[in-house]
């Protein structure tokens, strides 16, 4: 910050040196813990990177990399670069090969620009009143039959569910997006609704999807 306001300030790349956790175990449970462990650091982002790496060498020889990342360092569209980067210079150092990256077609400057542009353009605020037109009358809770009383507040806590959905299943839901002109996305999300709208008797709900907004 300069006089309370946030300002860019493009450092030189830093000599890092990483240190190596020697695990001499063939659990399983004590690398997971490692990881937790590493993914536990909080940063201190007035004074390091926000980035962090951690190794850990096994006693079968292989290693284990651990990579923390604050979001202000990347997100959902630039963590993938890294990872691709990474792997390609894995392998081009374990065939002997000189590892030479590629820059990407578009940064992350140049996606700011373009929705810099975009806001003064003003097509950003006729889509932001046709959503809140579309949510005017939004309810605000959704009344589920359930065991406990709602909280006065929300908490925001939530989960992950990973379910496995057999391949005729999938296979019905794709035949069901043709069939409609939809997406496979908003086939299951139908249904989601439709579910939702029956425990709960009402007939007009919302459904929130993440989504990252970096769609060039």
């Amino acid at each position: 910050e300069r006089d309370g306001e946030p300002v860019v300030e493009v450092l030189a790349p830093p000599s890092v040196r990483i240190g190596v956790d020697r695990l001499v175990t063939d659990d399983p449970a004590e690398l997971d813990s490692w990881f937790r462990r590493q993914s536990l650091h909080s940063f201190k982002i007035d004074i390091e990177p926000p980035i962090r790496l951690a190794v850990a060498s096994l006693r079968d020889g292989r290693h284990a990399i651990a990579i923390v990342m604050h979001h202000l360092a990347t997100d959902g569209a630039s963590a993938p670069v890294l990872y691709r980067d990474l792997s390609d210079a894995y392998a081009a150092r374990k065939s002997g090969r000189r590892f030479d990256r590629e820059d990407p077609p578009l940064g992350y400057y140049d996606w700011a620009m373009w929705q810099r542009d975009r806001a003064a353009s003003g097509s950003m605020e006729a889509a932001v009143e046709r959503v809140r037109a579309r949510l005017a009358s939004a309810p605000d809770t959704l009344e589920l039959p359930v065991d406990f009383q709602r909280p006065d507040a929300g908490s925001f806590d939530g989960a992950m569910l990973r379910v496995a959905i057999p391949i005729d299943l999938s296979a019905a839901l794709r035949r069901c997006a043709r069939e409609t002109g939809s997406t496979l996305f908003m086939v299951p999300a139908a249904g989601l609704g439709a579910f939702l709208g029956r425990l709960c008797g009402q007939e007009d709900l919302v459904i929130g999807a993440p989504v990252s907004g970096r769609d060039r």
